[in-house]
């Protein structure tokens, strides 16, 4: 009587287990068929879906190559590719880039949110501007930020940027002899850092000069970990990856260094209120404070971190590969190189700092500035979590000027949309129709592939 009562609740077991993998199966095969009619890579795996062919990838082939590759160099605007058995949308038109930006139905993808607001758990970004997905939300928190970058704000941090440049150049006049290489993304990023602590934190970072610095190194294996996770998914699944304990260790850094400046500039604006405001200091923090505590708003202590260090990451990580990719180039061509150095000695004429009024003169240093975004920008691209289903019009999937009919497009709700500046921006037909203003190379369909910005510079005497 016992063995069959075991039996039978091993028989049921196994049938419920079953039954429960069927119906994910089908569950699965549903979501497949929803999607056949998009075009995209083939499935690797049935349950897998193209991670490990992602995962298999060079480590020299970066993400946005590939979904080039897989669009055939363009012959389809919007492809699919499958993240296990979830459908991940790639948009690679301009059209319909415009109409899924510019819809606030679709949100900021959660996906993303939990990757680099909370790196393997931690509370990295978390709810901060680049990561907050409620858009009503967002619109409230950006608003009262857009007032330190007003042109009053911006002419009084430019004796700051003058410090931090005048620092960066003094270090690495140092390394002119002719036989010594540095890296000048590295540079960059410091004297970002600074400038960013500077103006907005009143912070003296001084991470060019203290190369020892934990909080420039913080910041950077933060970042390195969330590229790794992008690029292998499969180790934010890994319970014994040995990243786990380096990223507890420096987001915790990143965050008590904020925790700290915040709460000694409450205390300092508390112990102020009967003085006068010009004691204290003018930079965006400040600002940021009394504006919530005019509007009376209670705010968390952890979303101000959050700020605190998507202002941080979002600020030096963009401008440092903007300025590499850009002297990159630069030093490629000694055409743009003597015309930057001609406008700026008219526009400089012998003074040594930069003013608000100098910078609107750079004509051609915008337009090189500009390019090398568009060539290569820092950050590839975005995504959007669909709440509604996206019209049929919204682009075609050839680009043949004989295909006058759009494909079918349906994609239905609650799905991630993928929007590719990287590979949109290197199409001069869609973007850029009318003759570019600057060349910093040769004119040609696609712009050169995405690279690493991380060079070394052997320096002469003089940049120019």
């Amino acid at each position: 009587m016992s063995y069959f009562f075991v039996a039978s609740i091993l028989g049921v077991f196994v049938a419920t287990a079953a039954a429960i993998v069927g119906m994910f199966c089908l569950y699965v095969w549903v979501v497949h068929r929803r999607y056949n009619h998009i075009p995209g890579p083939k499935r690797d795996n049935f349950f897998l879906g193209n991670v490990p062919r992602l995962q298999a990838r060079k480590a020299s082939q970066l993400v946005p190559n590939i979904f080039i590759e897989w669009s055939q160099n363009g012959k389809y605007k919007v492809i699919v590719f499958w993240f296990f058995w979830v459908p991940i949308i790639v948009c690679l038109d301009a059209t319909g880039t415009k109409k899924i930006l510019t819809d606030n139905r679709h949100t900021k993808s959660k996906r993303i949110r939990d990757m680099v607001g909370y790196v393997l758990g931690n509370r990295f970004m978390g709810d901060g501007l680049l990561t907050m997905v409620d858009h009503t939300a967002w619109k409230k928190r950006r608003s009262v930020f857009n007032k330190s970058f007003t042109r009053k704000k911006l002419i009084g941090f430019t004796p700051l940027m003058n410090e931090c440049a005048e620092v960066l150049c003094d270090k690495i006049q140092d390394f002119a002899n002719g036989d010594t290489q540095i890296s000048m993304v590295e540079y960059f990023t410091r004297t970002t850092l600074d400038v960013i602590g500077k103006i907005a934190f009143g912070m003296d970072i001084n991470s060019i000069l203290e190369e020892s610095n934990p909080f420039p190194k913080a910041i950077s294996q933060v970042m390195g970990t969330i590229a790794a996770i992008n690029c292998r998914p499969s180790l934010a699944f890994n319970p014994f990856n040995s990243l786990r304990k380096a990223v507890k260790e420096n987001v915790l850094v990143l965050r008590e260094t904020g925790r700290k400046c915040i709460e000694d500039r409450i205390e300092t604006i508390n112990n102020n209120k009967k003085q006068n405001d010009n004691d204290l200091p003018q930079d965006m923090l400040t600002g940021l404070l009394k504006d919530i505590a005019i509007s009376q708003e209670v705010v968390d202590i952890e979303v101000l971190i959050d700020d605190f260090c998507t202002l941080f990451v979002a600020g030096q990580d963009t401008t440092a590969n903007l300025l590499s990719f850009a002297l990159l180039e630069i030093m490629k061509s000694k055409e743009i190189s003597g015309r930057l150095k001609d406008e700026i000695n008219e526009v400089m004429e012998d003074r040594k700092n930069v003013t608000y009024q100098d910078v609107c003169k750079l004509t051609y240093m915008k337009q090189v500035l500009k390019e090398t975004l568009r060539m290569y920008p820092p950050v590839t691209g975005t995504a959007r979590q669909t709440h509604g289903p996206l019209a049929s019009e919204i682009t075609r999937f050839r680009t043949e000027p004989q295909s006058s009919s759009a494909l079918c497009l349906r994609v239905v709700s609650r799905n991630t949309f993928q929007i590719q500046s990287y590979s949109i921006q290197t199409d001069f037909q869609q973007i850029a129709p009318k003759k570019s203003t600057i060349s910093l190379t040769t004119p040609s369909p696609r712009a050169p592939a995405f690279v690493s910005a991380k060079f070394s510079l052997r320096l002469n005497q003089k940049l120019f």
